[in-house]
């Protein structure tokens, strides 16, 4: 007989639910849906501070119990799989409560925490605990990504000489009051980008220099021009700017081509003898790889925490790899307070 797993959630709120039903997105692209969806697991609760958001859910899982509190809901027999997909300001409040009752298995959103120093109390209380974590940085379990590490290791395009990626957002990249909440695309989103980067090449970002644009009165810095290295190469980071469009790209420059992998993109390049120069070398496009129409992260992330459970498997996406992305925020944050930028 095929053991089943038993799952709850806590945060029922956008990735925790509502981005299921997002028709321009892949699905799943929620963790209730990428849970339900699997025949080995068991959604049998959920929970949110909002009733309004846990009634709408309770609708959609009929045969799960929606609990009034956490409290109520971790205490309601032995859980296998829990969820936490709460604000990131309130991981670790949550997480304490999650940790103390040993599920088999905790899946913590991304950032692990809006700063490094509750990040590092949530690592300590896992290992106390002894229970393992998974952080839900997507790509290390999306097609695209890992046949993109796949190419970079297999050393086709040569050494990588620099990297540059890119997150532009419609919002700035550190807000008023991020060093609590974390909102500013540096922390939401560049979390992303740093594990990226590190999940391709093995080994995160360590910052060395930041650039700040467009502080204004409130605290905010529209803005980040940053520079780190990676396995020794120079990886430049832009994060925010306020552009109206949302763009995370990586664009590595390697000794004998280029990679560019992104939302939406998948390019491959490699060099060869010139069409344009006589005597010079050229980059041309490798038609054969175009951009995946189904990359199956989610259902891939879900996969993995079965695997774990069933012991075939370690977790392909860490606590350590979460912490790791905000220790080189940190050195961004670091970097800023020596040239006399208050972050609050």
């Amino acid at each position: 007989m095929i053991k089943k797993y038993r799952a709850g959630i806590i945060g029922l709120g956008r990735i925790g639910f509502t981005l299921g039903f997002d028709k321009k997105r892949e699905q799943p692209s929620s963790h209730s849906r990428a849970l339900s969806e699997s025949r080995r697991i068991i959604v049998d609760g959920g929970f949110d501070i909002d009733p309004l958001k846990s009634r709408a859910w309770g609708k959609h899982f009929k045969r799960a119990k929606v609990y009034s509190t956490a409290e109520e809901m971790l205490a309601d027999g032995v859980w296998d799989i829990i969820v936490i997909a709460v604000p990131e300001e309130h991981h670790l409040q949550v997480f304490r409560k999650v940790v103390g009752t040993r599920p088999g298995l905790i899946v913590l959103e991304k950032p692990v925490a809006p700063t490094i120093k509750e990040a590092l109390y949530i690592k300590q209380e896992s290992q106390q605990y002894e229970v393992p974590v998974l952080v839900n940085h997507e790509r290390r379990f999306s097609r695209d990504y890992l046949l993109m590490k796949r190419i970079l290791s297999g050393m086709v395009l040569g050494k990588p000489l620099i990297i540059n990626s890119s997150l532009f957002t419609s919002s700035p990249a550190w807000m008023g009051g991020d060093e609590m909440k974390g909102k500013g695309a540096l922390v939401s989103d560049g979390t992303h980008l740093f594990d990226t980067v590190s999940f391709l090449l093995g080994e995160r970002p360590f910052m060395r220099h930041a650039e700040a644009y467009g502080l204004d009165k409130n605290g905010n810095i529209a803005g980040l021009s940053c520079l780190g290295s990676t396995m020794g190469i120079d990886t430049v980071f832009n994060i925010g700017y306020g552009a109206e469009h949302f763009t995370f790209e990586i664009d590595l420059i390697c000794k004998k081509g280029r990679a560019r992998i992104g939302n939406g993109l998948f390019e491959i390049s490699v060099s060869k003898s010139s069409p344009f120069y006589e005597g010079f070398f050229s980059l041309i496009r490798e038609t054969r790889y175009k951009p995946f129409r189904r990359t199956g992260c989610f259902s891939a992330m879900t996969a993995n925490c079965i695997e774990f459970l069933d012991g075939t498997a370690p977790l392909h996406s860490t606590l350590d790899d979460g912490v790791g992305a905000l220790l080189s925020i940190e050195e961004i944050k670091e970097i800023l307070r020596g040239q006399g930028i208050k972050l609050n």
